[in-house]
């Protein structure tokens, strides 16, 4: 069978169409807070960052670390805040501070286990470590992280539709404003992409041994 270059074309545009369609019907999102991952003129996982409608600068990887840290900067090119996973734990514990190097809180990660399967949750601590949260992950048609005080309430949920052609992006709704600290819930975000990045890494690794 043969194809003519305006056949190809003309399936190419429709292809692209097709792509462009889902990711309107199921790559949007929206939130009091905005995350989009650049995917052009990086070096490490680089997302842009939008608080109320306004451009907030970038929350990067940074390149040389002893344990994985992210840094977040806002337009003026001051730090808003770093965290950092701990080089010694049991979990995958992740402490933020502000651009002063002030504790503002963490996220600890706890491992559960029953009729021989393991599963992780995260209790979000504020500075002083105490627990104000702990965060639920559903992954169906998206990713939904949910963050609930210890007496039921909600507090603030992470959105990131199935589909990102250009890369991840995050909706983060506040349900209760300074429950929890911004800072964190920005971090929380920008490990999940790393994480996840480093997982497809991984899979790609994999596939091209069994060649």
């Amino acid at each position: 069978m043969k194809f003519s270059p305006k056949g190809l074309l003309v399936a190419a545009v429709a292809l692209l169409s097709i792509i462009f369609a889902f990711s309107f019907v199921f790559g949007t999102t929206s939130g009091d807070i905005e995350l989009k991952e650049r995917v052009f003129f990086k070096w490490k996982n680089s997302l842009d960052v939008t608080v109320a409608g306004k451009d907030e600068g970038k929350v990067a990887e940074s390149a040389i670390q002893m344990s994985r840290t992210f840094t977040w900067t806002d337009e003026s090119g001051k730090t808003a805040a770093t965290a950092s996973v701990a080089i010694i734990s049991i979990g995958t514990d992740i402490y933020v501070y502000d651009g002063a190097g002030n504790p503002v809180g963490s996220i600890e990660e706890r491992l559960f286990s029953r009729w021989g399967r393991t599963w992780s949750g995260y209790d979000i601590k504020d500075a002083r470590g105490n627990k104000i949260a702990s965060s639920d992950k559903t992954e169906f048609m998206g990713t939904t992280i949910t963050l609930t005080a210890p007496d039921g309430t909600k507090l603030a949920k992470l959105d990131r539709p199935w589909v990102n052609v250009m890369g991840d992006s995050w909706g983060i709704k506040v349900l209760k404003p300074g429950a929890v600290d911004n800072r964190i819930l920005v971090m929380i975000a920008a490990f999940k992409t790393a994480a996840d990045r480093d997982k497809e890494s991984g899979s790609s690794k994999d596939t091209s041994k069994k060649k």
